[in-house]
This record gives C-alpha cells, structure tokens and sequence, in this order.
C-alpha cells in the first residue's frame, strides 16, 4: 500500500460482508505482512476488497496468500518455522548488514546454536546474524517488527543464543511513531558461553518494536 493517496484494504467474509481486517493509508514501498483468524461455523468464501483513495496516486497489492487450519499466532510473534520472518523485515538503509535464517550450526567454528528452541532439532529456523568476516567492528544488523497496536501495553517474550569471543551486544528497542527508539533490554556477552537464555519485557503502548543486534570485534 504506497502512494499519497491510499484508501484501504479490507478483508471480509463474503455474502455477510463481516469485516475481518482492515488496513489504510501509505504504508511505504514494500511489502508488509498480514494474517487474521477466521472464525466461522458455516463454509465460507474469503474476499479481500480494495478501497480507492482520493486520487489515482497511490496503489494496493497483494501477493502469497494462503489459508491453514487452525488460529493464527498472535500478532507479533514468530518461531521462524515456515522458513519466514512473519512480520519481521530487514530494513534499508538504516543498518549495515542484515539478518538471516539458519538451520542447524552456523559457518564460524564453535560460534552459534546448533539447533532451534522452537523444535530443539537441526532442521529447525532460528534468525542470526553472523559477526565474522565481511562484518566489521560497529556494525549494526536491526530485525523490525511490523507495526503493532497494543492499546494495554505489551509483554515480549525471546529466546536468545549468544556465544563467540567477539559476539559484540544485542539491544531491544520500541518506537513509538516517528520518535527516537527507546531501549527496553540491553545484553553485552563476557564469557561467550553460548547459553539458551529466555527474556521477558513489559511495556507501555507503542506502535512498533525494534530488535537491534550490534557487533564489535574486541
């Protein structure tokens, strides 16, 4: 959804018109995540509507659709199992290098995981950055969640792996519109002993959560 003139995209059951999701406004240029849970005791027929904003500037699309048994997870989360971020995104521009999804053991020697926490096994996805070579000391990697309205405040829940001599630190951030990110959580590795660590966050209402991984060589 990009352009100054943007209406909204709805998605509804069809015939009764039930709204199930709606976003609307510019959202940027790039592709953006949505899921909703649909419940419904009777068949049904799923529609996605496109609304027509106050000019021909600006255009709706939407792409890799698909419909699974079963509620979706909550807004926000993501165990990385579909071999996706979910909601999560690289952004542009505004770090050096990016994050990625791994299976199994990293490519540095005795650095990283050698399974997930989601399934405890080799073929499960976790997202890592890897600090070697061509990183350089200060370099920065943010993995960025989706917009999130949390009208009650937030708890935010990881699991986080953090092993290597120069694994640098790791810092998470929320944002609230446009303002300057605030640090909720900050973890700087001394011994490098690779532990499978669990946090929890609590936190007022904000529109997005920012997770920042910052390398340094020591």
């Amino acid at each position: 959804m990009f352009g100054p003139s943007i209406g909204s995209l709805n998605v509804l059951i069809a015939g009764t018109q039930r709204l199930l999701w709606t976003k609307s406004g510019n959202l940027g240029n790039r592709w953006r995540y949505g899921h909703v849970t649909v419940r419904n005791d009777d068949q049904y027929q799923i529609a996605f509507e496109g609304v027509v904003g106050s000019s021909f500037q600006g255009d709706i699309a939407v792409d890799d659709i698909s419909l699974a048994n079963g509620p979706c997870e909550e807004e926000g989360s993501c165990n990385f199992e579909d071999g996706t971020f979910c909601g999560f995104y690289n952004p542009k521009d505004e770090d050096n290098f990016d994050w990625a999804l791994n299976q199994g053991g990293t490519i540095s020697f005795d650095t990283g995981p050698t399974v997930d926490h989601t399934t405890g096994t080799s073929v499960g996805y976790y997202a890592y950055i890897e600090s070697s070579f061509p990183q350089n000391h200060g370099d920065k990697a943010w993995l960025v969640s989706e917009i999130l309205e949390s009208p009650k405040g937030a708890c935010l829940d990881f699991w986080y792996h953090m092993k290597g001599n120069t694994t640098g630190n790791m810092s998470v951030y929320h944002r609230v519109l446009d303002a300057k990110p605030t640090s909720l959580w900050f973890k700087e590795v001394e011994c490098g002993c690779g532990c499978l660590n669990k946090n929890t966050l609590t936190f007022t209402p904000t529109p997005y959560v920012i997770a920042k991984y910052e390398h340094h060589h020591l």
